[in-house]
């Protein structure tokens, strides 16, 4: 998600992306492994990251290496048929990999820290008005590193680069908990079914990082 960018222009973006990705196919030579992150590259450098040096080791494996670990991040991160447990010992996680994955893997969200402040505001007023003294854990997802908050209420980070099983498995829970909120869709309806996450995560991005009012949420019957 990009600043001054409306929700509908990063959702076409995203479905371009995810075209573009779905048109390399199996990644079987060096040409299609070249193709592949080079598309990675351009999705980590809309989401504001110029020089994400990790998929330079994406670029030293054969194209079947590479072919496989996709596939790998494709079954442990697909919300539809994934589990957690599968997510111990996961490599390559992180904001910038995050917008790859949304862009690789349809009903996956991105998990950066915006998106996570705005969501750590709206926990919090469910709890408070749910009579909840803790939060619950699926909704405890941690909040990874961000940039522009210095002194900001989400500076100190629950999710640190190195935890990236940590980081995978709080996008992955994100994507489920995202699902739960436009199951009963609310102002969402107008939106169409298919792209409602979209639009949800978009929202939450703009929120970012500034904290929420106690009287922000108002809920009609």
């Amino acid at each position: 998600m990009r600043l001054g960018e409306s929700a509908y222009t990063t959702i076409a973006r995203f479905a371009n992306f995810r075209q573009d990705l779905n048109a390399i196919g199996i990644i079987g030579t060096y040409a299609q492994r070249d193709r592949f992150i080079s598309k990675a590259r351009e999705i980590a450098e809309w989401g504001d990251i110029r020089n994400l040096k990790r998929l330079n080791e994406w670029g030293q494996l054969d194209p079947q290496d590479l072919q496989s670990h996709i596939a790998d991040v494709r079954r442990k991160l697909n919300p539809v048929t994934a589990d957690t447990a599968e997510l111990t010992n996961f490599r390559y996680m992180g904001s910038a990999f995050s917008k790859i994955y949304s862009a690789l893997i349809p009903g996956l969200p991105i998990y950066d820290s915006r998106v996570a402040c705005a969501l750590a505001c709206l926990v919090r007023l469910y709890c408070r008005d749910s009579g909840r003294s803790q939060v619950p854990p699926l909704f405890n997802l941690g909040i990874p590193p961000g940039r522009g908050n210095a002194g900001g209420r989400c500076s100190s980070p629950q999710i640190y680069a190195s935890q990236e099983s940590k980081y995978a498995k709080a996008n992955l829970q994100f994507a489920w908990l995202m699902q739960g909120l436009t199951a009963d869709p609310g102002e969402f309806a107008q939106v169409p079914a298919g792209q409602r996450v979209d639009a949800l995560q978009s929202a939450l991005f703009m929120l970012g990082y500034d904290r929420l009012r106690d009287n922000a949420v108002i809920k009609s019957c």
